[in-house]
């Protein structure tokens, strides 16, 4: 997980932390960037600690270059995990982030890609409280479409599922005292990750590959791909070994035929085995 000062984030998948690559800090802006494999239609939460802190902080959260809500966290001296799983609808309705495919184009409108395409942006401020409210904002419009000659390997964006029960809270207006810290996760396939040589490429050569109009939509876990290599591992053992006797018998059988030959020519008799 990414960390400044006591303030942690991530994003969780399946309640499983997501790996990060190329992890980078800027002390003098407070950020923090990595990069994270996405999968299509998996839903993903975005997760921040508090180690304790004796004033309230809040998150801001940006995807896709689209604002998307927070949360306010009160002053506590204990750790507190938030999570974020949506963006809320209601006081007890919220709408879950998915990953998703995005939609190319040759509409010149989209010539100019959001810069925050295929990012997903966490900041924590120092805040103070100012009060409750009831009303909450439309859920935002995020674009899927991206233009063929800028895609430059944004397979993925960000969708909202279906509104779905949360535990009721009402929203809090606060106002920014001081920024603490800003997590940016860019999120793209693990494939082109791999291949961008940003995640480590630990598939075997010889793993079965697949099919070429399946490619786009593969993007192995790091769990898959570390089982497939020892399955892979364990079957090289198992021939190694098979090698390994028959050469032992091999060399016993050459044994007893020098063997034989020696005791036959200790007879006296002049056989030629040869």
């Amino acid at each position: 997980m990414l960390q400044f000062g006591n303030h942690k984030g991530w994003i969780s998948v399946d309640n499983n932390e997501l790996p990060e690559y190329g992890v980078q800090y800027s002390e003098d802006e407070k950020i923090a960037t990595c990069w994270i494999p996405s999968k299509v239609g998996k839903n993903f939460v975005i997760c921040w600690k508090n180690d304790g802190c004796s004033f309230h902080t809040a998150s801001r959260i940006i995807i896709d270059g689209v604002k998307m809500g927070g949360c306010c966290v009160a002053s506590l001296s204990k750790p507190r995990t938030s999570r974020e799983r949506g963006v809320k609808t209601s006081a007890a309705t919220e709408r879950p982030f998915i990953f998703s495919k995005v939609e190319l184009t040759d509409d010149d409108d989209f010539l100019t890609a959001s810069p925050g395409l295929g990012e997903i942006r966490l900041r924590i401020d120092k805040v103070e409280y100012m009060g409750s409210s009831t009303r909450y904002r439309k859920p935002p419009t995020l674009s899927h479409k991206v233009h063929e000659r800028s895609k430059k390997g944004i397979v993925h964006g960000t969708s909202l599922g279906d509104e779905v029960e949360t535990k009721q809270e009402n929203r809090r207006r606060t106002r920014t005292i001081e920024h603490l810290a800003t997590f940016v996760f860019k999120y793209r396939p693990l494939d082109v990750l791999q291949a961008d040589g940003i995640a480590p490429n630990d598939t075997p050569t010889a793993a079965v590959q697949p099919e070429p109009s399946k490619v786009e939509d593969v993007a192995e876990s790091s769990g898959s791909l570390a089982a497939r290599k020892r399955a892979l591992m364990e079957e090289l053992r198992q021939i190694e070994e098979l090698e390994s006797r028959k050469r032992k018998s091999d060399g016993a059988e050459g044994g007893r035929v020098k063997k034989e030959r020696r005791e036959l020519v200790q007879l006296g008799g002049i056989i030629d085995l040869t």
